[in-house]
């Protein structure tokens, strides 16, 4: 959220009042200046929120442990159930290299986005 308002804060008034002027209604403000300004910090959010998804396990194990029925079961906490609930080690260990790749598939595309690469 604070990342989206920083975005947000940082779009000049003169590109609204430009479109504005032009004879853009407030829907054709939004996708046409508001979206592309904010596509950077949309996409470097959603990198960063489905990392934080991917491995959140904590908190929903220890306030609902994937309950109820199953409703707020993660990946993560499906391999710990897995592995040790049902003592089907090496199913949680495929479900643990799986989160493994998508992690890192994620982790490449941010750093490959942002050329992060060139300064390590």
């Amino acid at each position: 959220m604070i990342m989206i308002y920083g975005g947000l804060q940082r779009i000049p008034q003169r590109l609204y009042e430009a479109a504005r002027v032009d004879g853009a209604g407030p829907v054709a403000r939004f996708r046409h200046v508001t979206l592309p300004q904010l596509q950077s910090v949309l996409f470097v959010t959603t990198v960063l929120v489905t990392i934080y998804a991917l491995n959140t396990f904590d908190l929903i194990f220890a306030l609902t442990g994937g309950g109820p029925g199953r409703a707020t079961e993660v990946l993560a906490l499906f391999m710990y159930q897995e592995a040790f609930g049902t003592y089907a080690l090496g199913r949680g260990a495929a479900i643990a290299v799986v989160m493994l790749g998508i992690n890192l598939t994620v982790t490449a595309v941010y750093l490959r986005t942002f050329d992060v690469w060139e300064e390590i």
